[in-house]
């Protein structure tokens, strides 16, 4: 999510830079990889996905443009993967008005046939203060100068799981909908591509591991490659939205870190793309599956990462959340037929065994880990030697006290601390 100020000469401060082209849809359905043109250029190539046994070390670098300002054709449907958010999701001060967005992800159809984009509840449902029904514009509010009419509503508020910020509360998701808009003549106003993506399956949804190659197309960096670098992760996030002085806190179980894959670019993430859709990266020409949601970045001299919840425990709580009647979630599958039943990927990574163990490990210790100053979450994944699982224990800030003070192994494996300053939603 990304939150902008205007006020006085209508300025806008951004944590994040943008090539600002025309991006022009030349139909309503887009080739995969779909890509944006330079209007007076040749084209841009289409990104190329790392090799599906490539590792944290993979160098591909994406190339394609994206113009996140845009509006896109009213008499066409968007596609996903673009500046979003709630039409209400704003604040008067006497600074000015400060505006909240981020992106709206993928495409989702109930039991009922009925469409819905799929997104974080923080963007959506403004942290659980939105009415069912409320609008959802594209671009977002802070794309347009916090101005809603600037914008076009694709979609109105339809369900959101519940944010819990008691101290002691759990997360396991930060997930909501919205049904998707039609237009007068009874035409979708919201396609299933993803922008620079295209279609992804709705036959396979990919469980996350380590070593993962993925890619997702936000806001914030556009399209981007990046690879799983821990699973099982249990993290305190921070929601500032309009309260940088007093943020609320949420505890979440079960979440994943993604890394960037080049590890000269460094950055995965920025906060604008919280709301994307995490998805493989295959090179075989099947279609990417989704692998988990983006609603969390950290920030930190490192460059950010990316946490995300697996979709199946997106799919499986907006299923049961409030109103019953929208059930039976499943992501629309717009695969071109040829190539409509994806391969399962093929990972160079580390066993379920070895992941669970690693993992019981680190929930028999976590009060210990715990006690580390300023730790705020904990993880398990690719530590400092790539061939070996590590619990991975995140700190705000890291000291050479920190260090010295945690032990190299707890019960056989490695205890790695990772950096990442605030992990938050703004």
């Amino acid at each position: 999510m990304d939150a902008s100020v205007f006020g006085g000469a209508l300025t806008i401060t951004r944590a994040i830079s943008r090539i600002f082209v025309a991006c022009i849809l030349a139909s309503a359905s887009l080739a995969r990889p779909a890509f944006c043109e330079l209007p007076s250029t040749p084209t841009s190539t289409p990104k190329v996905a790392p090799a599906a046994t490539e590792t944290a070390t993979a160098t591909v670098t994406p190339t394609s443009i994206c113009d996140q300002t845009a509006r896109f054709p009213r008499s066409s449907p968007i596609p996903l993967g673009i500046s979003g958010g709630n039409a209400r999701d704003f604040l008067n001060t006497s600074a000015g008005r400060t505006c909240i967005g981020g992106t709206l992800g993928s495409l989702l159809e109930d039991s009922n046939n009925k469409q819905y984009i799929l997104g974080t509840n923080h963007l959506l449902a403004r942290n659980n203060s939105a009415a069912l029904g409320e609008p959802i514009v594209q671009p977002g509010l802070q794309d347009t100068k916090c101005n809603a009419g600037h914008g076009n509503v694709v979609a109105k508020l339809s369900k959101f799981v519940p944010l819990h910020f008691a101290h002691n509360s759990e997360n396991m998701v930060d997930a909501a909908i919205a049904k998707a808009s039609l237009f007068p003549n009874g035409n979708a106003k919201v396609s299933s591509d993803i922008l620079n993506i295209g279609g992804i399956s709705s036959d396979v949804i990919a469980k996350p591991t380590v070593e993962m190659n993925v890619q997702e197309m936000g806001d914030g960096s556009c399209q981007t490659l990046g690879v799983v670098t821990a699973l099982n992760v249990n993290v305190s996030v921070s929601y500032v939205r309009f309260n940088k002085n007093k943020p609320k806190i949420a505890n979440f179980l079960g979440q994943i870190q993604i890394s960037s894959s080049n590890p000269a670019a460094k950055t995965f993430v920025a906060a604008a793309d919280i709301g994307s859709l995490i998805v493989t990266a295959p090179t075989d020409g099947s279609c990417p599956q989704p692998v988990a949601l983006l609603f969390a970045v950290s920030v930190n001299a490192n460059g950010p990462v990316g946490f995300a919840t697996p979709v199946q425990s997106v799919l499986d709580l907006l299923n049961t959340a409030n109103p019953k009647e929208i059930s039976g979630l499943q992501f629309v599958n717009s695969c071109p037929t040829s190539v409509a039943a994806p391969a399962a990927p093929t990972i160079k990574g580390f066993s379920a065994d070895a992941i669970q163990a690693a993992t019981d490990t680190r929930d028999r210790n976590v009060d210990e880990l715990m006690s580390i100053p300023e730790a705020i979450g904990t993880g398990v994944g690719i530590g400092n030697a790539p061939d070996r699982l590590a619990i991975i224990v995140y700190v705000k800030r890291l000291t050479p006290d920190q260090l010295a003070a945690t032990p190299g192994e707890i019960e056989g494996v490695p205890v790695v601390l990772r950096e990442t300053g605030e992990i938050t939603t703004d």
